[in-house]
């Protein structure tokens, strides 16, 4: 997805050395519409300003420009409808939030909706009206490679939560040691087991900003309700993957303590809690 160049990275770090690193867009700005596929020139799209300006806002750099690699050709958009959960064995969920060292923390449910950038990391205090998901277990107590489609999500173009590689990562793969980091966003549906792969997503919508993505990432324990969550890394291997949550968003990542050293943030690691929905609770 990216490498930034090695100047931009020494850019990048006399700004962290001086200020915070705020991934949100400054107040104000103007961002594109969800699903909005029109550029209009009096807006400001991020990812088309020049880097400086960029910088001087607080906002990640441009993606150097060259080809893509040859290795992954991107995928081609598809119907996500066709991928809705229907058989026996689809069970749906809000998503309820907890602290991961201290589970009687709890934070909300998960919302559909995207507080900044065409990503989710909003939470709400009660169940009703929570983001809702479904997805499709096969019968056995843990179940991975899952995709979960927004039964109520914010995008109507991408129908998955899934997740896109940070800007400020300095390649798509997590491991443990690094600070690289991904989104939870609005993704149409990759293949189980593949690492993030070419096509657009809500966040490269609403920022500008190219991103590979992955969408068959989720985990489920039936006895637990535990969801979980596994990112996919270019080899295909499957690294440690920790959610953090904070500052408008959800991140995955393999090093909590360095990500958030990258950014002098002090997140939180959380997990997800599978709830059943109160209207199906209600029916049964």
């Amino acid at each position: 997805m990216r490498f930034l160049l090695p100047s931009l990275l020494l850019v990048a770090a006399k700004l962290v050395a001086a200020n915070p690193i705020s991934i949100n867009p400054p107040p104000g700005a103007k961002l594109q519409p969800v699903d909005s596929r029109a550029v209009d020139s009096d807006k400001v799209i991020f990812g088309r300003m020049t880097n400086a300006r960029r910088f001087a806002m607080g906002l990640p750099p441009l993606k150097p420009k060259g080809p893509r690699r040859g290795t992954r050709a991107a995928s081609a958009r598809r119907a996500s409808t066709s991928m809705t959960p229907t058989t026996d064995n689809s069970r749906h969920c809000n998503i309820l939030v907890k602290n991961a060292n201290n589970p009687s923390i709890t934070y909300g449910y998960a919302t559909p909706s995207f507080p900044a950038y065409g990503v989710y990391g909003a939470v709400q205090g009660t169940q009703a009206g929570a983001l809702e998901v479904s997805f499709n277990a096969p019968d056995a107590p843990v179940s991975a490679q899952l995709d979960f489609y927004a039964q109520n999500g914010p995008s109507q173009a991408y129908l998955y939560v899934g997740a896109v590689p940070g800007v400020f990562s300095t390649s798509e793969d997590l491991s443990p040691g690094s600070p690289n980091y991904a989104h939870l966003t609005a993704t149409d549906h990759t293949a189980p087991g593949s690492p993030p792969v070419g096509g657009a997503t809500s966040y490269s919508d609403i920022t500008g900003i190219t991103a590979d993505h992955e969408s068959a990432i989720w985990g489920y324990n039936a006895a637990t309700q535990e969801i979980t969550a596994q990112w996919i890394n270019t080899d295909g291997s499957a690294p440690p993957t920790h959610i953090v949550f904070g500052s408008g968003a959800f991140y995955l990542t393999s090093d909590p303590s360095k990500f958030n050293r990258l950014f002098q943030w002090n997140l939180p690691t959380v997990t997800f809690t599978c709830v059943t929905p109160l209207t199906a609770a209600e029916g049964t």
